[in-house]
């Protein structure tokens, strides 16, 4: 009985599934507009700016830099590049920030793969965007989001 006891805790907690660690970091109840995040976000980002946007322009992205080092070089076509990605979740006000820093690695066929993901540099990154929003002066209209559709 005893066997089949420990057989049987064994097989359940083998069964439980961990999280993955975070790869990203969050910044919860944001009440900035979200033109005001992507301008701030175009001024904190490595790399010299924003490379492009998504579809709904809710997920933005920097420009290409090397992982360490000058964070103005250009890096497009570097071995090892990496990149910031800027995820404004949640349909209305309070949003909530998601900073991704991605490294990538370029193969012999030259197509490239994430390799790794810097939370420490997210975060940085996001500290930087926190205190440009709040240094910031209010230049925007009181109607700054108004999308009737």
């Amino acid at each position: 009985m005893k066997n089949f006891l420990f057989l049987a805790s064994l097989i359940f907690l083998s069964a439980c599934e961990t999280a993955p660690p975070e790869d990203y970091a969050e910044w919860p109840g944001v009440h900035y507009s979200v033109e005001g995040i992507i301008k701030a976000f175009d001024h904190v980002a490595p790399g010299g700016g924003i490379r492009g946007k998504s579809a709904n322009g809710r997920e933005i992205y920097s420009k290409y830099h090397p992982p360490s080092g000058d964070i103005y070089a250009n890096a497009t076509t570097a071995k090892v590049r990496s990149y910031t990605k800027l995820a404004i979740l949640g349909d209305r006000r309070p949003y909530v920030l998601q900073v991704s820093f991605i490294i990538e690695d370029r193969d012999d066929d030259g197509n490239y793969t994430v390799t790794q993901r810097d939370q420490v540099r997210a975060k940085k990154i996001l500290r930087d965007l926190r205190k440009f929003l709040a240094t910031r002066p209010d230049k925007d209209n009181f109607i700054d989001d108004f999308r009737p559709f």
